[in-house]
């Protein structure tokens, strides 16, 4: 991870003039140098009206505790059955922490709009920074009230100083599985796998200066998972089923077919919510309804009367709001030839999303969009086949 102050970017600026003429060449790239790291030099002062980030010096130990149980039974002749619970408990993950918030004490505790407040953080003030920090934003003759109130007024305001990796973070996920198995046998094989689980986590805040994390449905939790993927041998050709005397160019022709295909069945991601008025109510979610996706009318959308400077309630993520769920199937045609003994041809069609099934992003979730409740974007790729031929010698 770059540090400021022992870090530095030089950008390449290739021309002043829209390229008519080179501001860079070969053999001169930075004609104005390149920008070296500060280092310690400064002190406290590094970065001083600019944002700066570190790592937290008290650095943990991140762990994962996982336990299992599965029990497993034959229900007949290569064919497997097995039950099994799975879970996992996370601590010291890393959270990256913003230190240079507004004290909560002035911050709103109104679930509406609150523009005293607003107008109070915001007004101007005489600027006691005033030439002390040349070339930033804090140098001016006036200051933003709220700016004066942060824990570090001398660096840029939200996000002006970071603590990074403190080892505070946590999670936990839990999952009943079920998988039948069925080992390659009279032409036909094949695996199902089922999964039903939860994932929570505690890793980011939901306001700057929240005092604890916001324990939520984490962003990778899929609820409900299933895969079914299996390849049959067409029982055609010499020793088959069917065309078993068949000759040698006969067998060539009509045996060495197979069909193979995956299904995959999947929940969508936790819809991720920014810093909204929300009204109550059923928000009638349909995640494939494009046009329409919930019932946008729950929340405020005058974007005169948005949420600012203020103690946010609204979670992040909820479990029953999520994007689209993943329904995809692949197929493929494979068919071997033996020409020769040591010479063998194979030849493969491949289609993946062989039903064109579309899966949708999530919706726009900025209530002042003109897209609010939309959905403006595809997850997946259309319908693709690909052909190959394979010669084995």
């Amino acid at each position: 991870m770059q540090q400021p102050g022992f870090s530095q970017t030089t950008q390449l600026v290739a021309t002043n003039d829209n390229y008519q003429t080179p501001a860079a060449t070969f053999s001169n790239p930075y004609p104005t140098g390149i920008r070296q790291p500060i280092g310690n030099s400064l002190g406290v002062n590094t970065f001083l009206g600019q944002s700066t980030r570190f790592i937290t010096p008290q650095l943990g130990n991140s762990y994962s505790i996982r336990w299992n149980f599965n029990i497993q039974r034959e229900l007949s002749r290569n064919l497997l059955l097995e039950l099994g619970y799975m879970g996992s408990d996370a601590r010291g993950l890393p959270v990256d922490h913003e230190l240079n918030y507004v004290p909560a004490q002035y911050l709103s505790s109104s679930p509406v709009r609150n523009q005293p407040t607003i107008d109070r953080l915001s007004a101007l003030v005489p600027n006691p920074f005033r030439d002390l920090l040349p070339g930033t934003a804090n140098n001016g003759s006036t200051i933003g009230v709220e700016n004066l109130l942060r824990k570090y007024p001398q660096f840029s305001g939200n996000g002006g100083v970071r603590m990074d990796g403190e080892t505070l973070g946590y999670s936990n996920f839990h999952m009943f599985q079920v998988r039948l198995d069925r080992r390659f046998a009279n032409g036909l094989q094949f695996l199902t796998n089922f999964q039903w689980s939860k994932f929570l986590e505690a890793t980011g805040y939901l306001y700057p200066s929240a005092p604890g994390l916001e324990y939520r449905i984490a962003g990778e939790d899929r609820p409900i998972r299933f895969v079914a993927s299996s390849t049959y041998e067409l029982p055609f050709g010499k020793g088959k089923r069917f065309g078993s005397g068949v000759g040698p160019w006969g067998n060539r022709l009509i045996g060495g077919w197979q069909l193979a295909g995956i299904l995959n069945l999947q929940s969508g991601a936790p819809a991720g919510w920014g810093n909204l008025i929300y009204f109550g109510g059923d928000l009638e979610w349909n995640a494939r309804n494009v046009a329409r996706v919930f019932n946008t009318s729950r929340f405020e959308t005058n974007s005169a009367q948005q949420l600012d400077r203020n103690i946010r309630t609204f979670s992040s993520g909820f479990t029953s709001y999520r994007s689209d769920k993943v329904y995809n199937v692949d197929l493929s045609v494979i068919k071997s030839v033996a020409i020769f003994e040591r010479l063998r041809i194979q030849f493969r069609a491949e289609t993946f999303n062989l039903f064109n099934h579309a899966i949708f992003n999530a919706p726009d979730l900025s209530a002042t969009s003109r897209t609010f409740g939309q959905i403006t974007s595809q997850a997946n790729l259309p319908r693709t086949t690909q052909l190959a031929l394979r010669v084995t010698f």
